[in-house]
């Protein structure tokens, strides 16, 4: 009888394990599963993966530090059930802070409380349900801001030494608000009460007179009173929060004197003539004069012939065709200026039109001409300045008269300052006849040509006869700002004004004009049509150009022209543009280097315009 072997007991419970679990269907089948980390009652619980399943991973959050084995750890770890008695997790509970500042502004008026605080925080661990991977965070449970007491608002103040005009309500409201991150004014100084300057003040008499171009020669007569003088009020010190004296601003005080035809009485400035009264004010003084006008009641023309008049001139008629008038002030016409050459060394008024004429006001000078007379001004100096240079060291050696003067000036002249002949041949062919510089000019004029000559010279009395004129005429230059010309309408005509062009009526045509400083059309419908336009301010109308050709514009500040009705040639110092017909708001200034740009805010006329009468 056969007997079988006993199976090996492994073998049989492999073959039990397989058959009972394994092999059955819905039996246990061996799963792999990630571990997790959570948290719950600021306690961190760890479980371990099952069978290939990941670790868990944990990483720290804000207020939240993470230890390994007392290793701060910054970034994520795995974790295991085994390293969770090496983990630890701390909260950085933050302390309550208060920050308390005082700032003034710029002159110690006011002074303010800033106070930044901020609270202390109380935390606790954030629950986190169970994850593979967390990131403990913390959460507030409270918060503890700093109080701020009375005692060390004016310990800060005293400390900053403030010690005027605390608000002593403000700091209360302060303390028992308990809401403080803000600015509070804590103390206000008292500002100083400005004065006023001393003011001339003009009466109705003269006010009538200013609001009228045209009236008659004796705008006010003997006895009135042109004008007085309302004194300088000076003004109260006020005081900064440091108890400390703040001046009032300074007040000007202004003098009024007394001219010709006017007698001072009380601050009042009394005619003692009848003509018309001028208030020239420079600097800290008013002088006050009559004028006795010289009147012309009808046409400047043959009968009266060419008119050269030191004074103030009114004509009531016209100035007919080829007739001259030269005045040494104001000239006043009721009509027109037709076909003839006007100077005045005032303004010019004309009701109507300027037709045809070349009409000269003030000390217009041209940018040739002007630097001109800047350039010989310099050479003027600096040859002066070596000839000091020249005979102080001659004076050192003791070299005595054996060094002339004569021979120093052709030998700098020659060598070093060789432009100077040319410079002033050219100032004698542009200067008028008419100007002190033109009979010093023709004095040196030969020692320039021949420069020998200037051996004879034992002086440098010319050089600085010329150098004084060419500085008069730049200085009076300035002056004639205010020299102005005012016409209702000019066509064909040349122009070269100290001061500014005003249109009052329709505008110009086909003309050449040059000004000192704005040239200004009034009329809402006011033109410029045709010819060449120079200013040094502004150039200001309505429209501007015309079908037949161009119209040219030179500017060294600012040009508005609300509509190019044709074609505008517009240049600066550095730039040129070309407008073409129907472009409206042509506004363009000249920048620091000399280019043309275009401006947005639209000029406000009546700040380029100067009062009719402002001297």
């Amino acid at each position: 009888m056969l007997r079988s072997e006993p199976v090996p007991t492994l073998i049989c419970w492999l073959f039990l394990i397989y058959t009972q679990f394994i092999s059955k269907p819905g039996g246990y089948t061996m799963k792999n599963k990630d571990g997790v980390a959570y948290l719950r009652d600021g306690k961190l619980y760890i479980s371990d993966p099952e069978g290939l399943g990941r670790y868990p991973r944990i990483s720290a959050g804000k207020d939240v530090e993470l230890y390994l084995e007392d290793n701060k750890i910054k970034d994520e770890i795995v974790v295991s059930e085994s390293s969770l008695k090496d983990i630890v997790l701390d909260l950085n509970n933050t302390i309550k802070k208060k920050d308390l500042n005082l700032k003034f502004d710029n002159k110690g008026l006011k002074a303010y409380l800033e106070i930044s605080t901020s609270p202390a925080k109380k935390l606790s661990l954030k629950n986190i349900q169970p994850s593979n991977i967390i990131k403990v965070k913390s959460e507030v449970v409270d918060e503890i801001y700093p109080e701020v007491n009375e005692k060390e608002i004016r310990s800060l103040l005293q400390e900053k030494s403030v010690s005027y005009g605390i608000k002593e309500e403000v700091i209360k409201d302060i303390v028992s608000s308990r809401e403080y991150n803000d600015s509070y004014l804590v103390a206000e100084g008292k500002q100083a009460e400005s004065g006023k300057d001393a003011e001339i003040i003009t009466t109705e008499k003269y006010k009538e007179r200013k609001n009228k171009i045209f009236n008659e020669i004796n705008s006010v007569e003997k006895g009135d009173t042109i004008c007085y003088k309302k004194s300088l009020k000076k003004g109260n010190p006020g005081i900064n929060v440091f108890g400390e004296e703040i001046k009032p601003a300074a007040v000007k005080d202004i003098e009024l004197r007394a001219g010709e035809n006017v007698r001072l009485i009380k601050n009042k400035a009394v005619a003692e003539k009848g003509g018309q009264p001028k208030i020239v004010k420079k600097n800290n003084t008013a002088l006050v004069k009559v004028v006795e006008q010289y009147v012309i009641n009808n046409d400047i023309d043959k009968n009266t012939g060419d008119i050269n008049y030191d004074g103030d001139l009114l004509v009531k008629g016209n100035v007919q065709d080829y007739f001259n008038v030269s005045v040494g002030q104001d000239l006043k016409v009721s009509g027109n200026v037709a076909n003839a050459e006007v100077l005045t060394r005032g303004s010019l008024f004309v009701n109507k039109n300027i037709i045809g004429s070349k009409v000269k006001v003030g000390n217009y000078l041209d940018d040739d001409l002007l630097n001109f007379l800047e350039k010989t001004e310099r050479l003027i100096e600096d040859i002066s300045k070596s000839i000091d240079e020249i005979l102080g060291e001659a004076d050192k050696r003791k070299m005595g008269s054996s060094v002339k003067l004569g021979r120093i000036l052709k030998l700098l002249i020659e060598d070093k300052f060789d432009e100077l002949p040319d410079l002033i041949g050219n100032l004698r062919d542009k200067i008028d006849d008419n100007y002190k510089l033109k009979k010093t000019l023709n004095k040196l004029a030969p020692f320039m040509n021949k420069l020998h000559k200037l051996e004879n010279l034992n002086n440098y009395d010319l050089f600085n006869e010329l150098l004084n004129n060419i500085k008069e005429l730049l200085k009076s230059r300035n002056n004639n700002k205010e020299l102005n010309i005012y016409a209702g309408y000019i066509q064909n005509s040349s122009l070269l004004i100290g001061g500014s062009l005003v249109i009052n009526k329709k505008g110009c045509y086909n003309s050449k004009i040059e000004a000192s400083n704005s040239i200004i059309v009034k009329n809402n419908s006011g033109f410029l049509r045709g010819g060449w336009y120079k200013a040094e301010n502004i150039i200001y109308c309505s429209q501007a150009g015309n079908n037949l050709g161009k119209t040219y514009f030179d500017i060294s500040n600012q040009i508005y022209i609300k509509k190019a009705i044709g074609t505008l040639v517009i240049s600066s110092p550095k730039d040129k543009k070309i407008i073409d017909p129907g472009v409206s708001s042509v506004n363009l200034i000249v920048n620091k280097y000399g280019k043309l740009e275009q401006f947005s805010v639209r000029p406000d006329i009546k700040r380029f315009l100067i009062s009719e009468f402002n001297h």
